[in-house]
């Protein structure tokens, strides 16, 4: 599967890298010019379907026994092709960002469906894919100052559906491998969450979780949450709220 995964996207990139070069951009033929954006499309959302972990049915793991030898090496398998993806989806975001956000959007529109019964994999998969398209935007969700911030309006698309306290969260929100997805979002895109203070308390709740806690160090991830809301920049309430996520991780 990895080797299909390098070859398919090493065809890919290359077409990308076409587009990107306005000479041999000219040289395309007409009809291949006028259906890029569709084929770039195509490609967004190949990326990040192809990028979720495997059916477990099919492969024969249980991805939330993270002790499980075999778990460990497809996880890891699993991995090597995401990155191998992400350096694709990448490129086209630099050539076509709107494409790519309008891709991640519909990733999250499709995982956090109002029936709540998407699979944990389509879950983590949208996820990643946010976190992944915030790398080098020059955007007011990872940017200080940047006043502009589709991607912060993802960001609220997401906690206004992860309400751990209030129970409006997909139903796999404490999956092994969902929960991390959803912190490290937290922890890359503060910034927007600080501009909305009705964020605040689907992020720092996902950090208090005790539901999460037998995999994960709940302190480490409450001082890592704290560096960010509970820097002086942030309003006292939430330097406060962040100080007590540590106080109680610390003490659990």
């Amino acid at each position: 599967m990895y080797d299909d995964i390098v070859f398919c996207s090493q065809l890919a990139t290359a077409y990308v890298n076409r587009l990107k070069d306005s000479h041999a951009a000219r040289l395309m033929p007409p009809a291949s010019a006028s259906n890029a954006e569709g084929t770039l499309r195509a490609i967004l959302d190949a990326v990040i379907a192809r990028s979720s972990f495997p059916d477990e049915a099919v492969s024969g793991v249980d991805f939330s026994d993270g002790d499980d030898k075999y778990t460990k090496e497809l996880e890891g398998e699993s991995i090597a092709s995401r990155q191998e993806l992400a350096v694709l989806f990448r490129g086209v975001a630099r050539l076509a960002p709107a494409l790519a956000l309008g891709a991640v959007r519909n990733a999250l529109a499709a995982a956090l469906a109002p029936t709540g019964m998407a699979r944990w994999q389509t879950v983590e998969a949208a996820l990643a894919a946010l976190h992944l398209v915030g790398e080098g935007a020059h955007d007011g969700a990872v940017k200080p100052g940047v006043e502009e911030s589709p991607l912060g309006e993802l960001v609220e698309m997401l906690l206004s559906r992860w309400d751990v306290v209030g129970s409006n969260s997909p139903r796999v929100a404490t999956h092994r491998l969902v929960a991390p997805a959803l912190l490290e979002i937290c922890v890359r895109y503060h910034l927007a969450i600080e501009r909305r203070p009705a964020l605040l308390q689907p992020a720092l709740s996902a950090f208090m979780d005790t539901r999460v806690s037998s995999f994960l160090s709940s302190y480490v991830w409450a001082i890592r949450m704290t560096s960010c809301f509970g820097n002086r920049a942030c309003g006292t309430p939430t330097r406060r709220l962040a100080d007590a996520c540590v106080t109680s991780s610390a003490g659990s």
